[in-house]
Parts: structure tokens; C-alpha cells; sequence
């Protein structure tokens, strides 16, 4: 599910309303997600970590995952 979050920062930079699509995605547990997700989300903190940001390793929409807990 895509949705948007609308913001402002409270800082020195710019104080004009924001706003960003992110995914929320809901699993009943961490062993539901599937490992080709799980790849997706390490290639994108790798890329980020690295500072290799491409277009084949978009990190936008930003990816929320959702799990129950036991």
C-alpha cells in the first residue's frame, strides 16, 4: 500500500510543508517476508551505506514492513 506523509521541518532550512510516499507492507511474521523482499531492502542499505546509489538500486519509495510480535 503506498501513502503519503506530509511534514515540515523545524530547522534553519526550508519551513515549507513536505511530503513523501513510502509502502507499507504487513506481515503476520518475520518469516512471512518473502527473501526476495529481504534481498531488496539489504541492496538498497548497501547501495545507501556505500554511497553507490544508481537507478538500478532505487531507494525511494522508502519500504515500511509491519510484523505482529509473539
Amino acid at each position: 500500500m503506498l501513502t503519503t506523509i506530509q511534514y515540515q521541518l523545524d530547522d534553519n532550512g526550508n519551513p515549507a510543508p513536505q511530503q513523501i510516499q513510502i509502502k507499507l507492507i504487513y506481515y503476520n511474521s518475520k518469516s512471512d517476508i518473502p527473501a526476495s523482499l529481504i534481498s531488496l531492502i539489504q541492496k538498497r542499505v548497501t547501495s545507501i551505506i556505500n554511497t553507490q546509489v544508481t537507478s538500478d538500486s532505487p531507494t525511494k519509495p522508502p519500504i515500511i514492513i509491519i510484523t505482529r510480535t509473539k
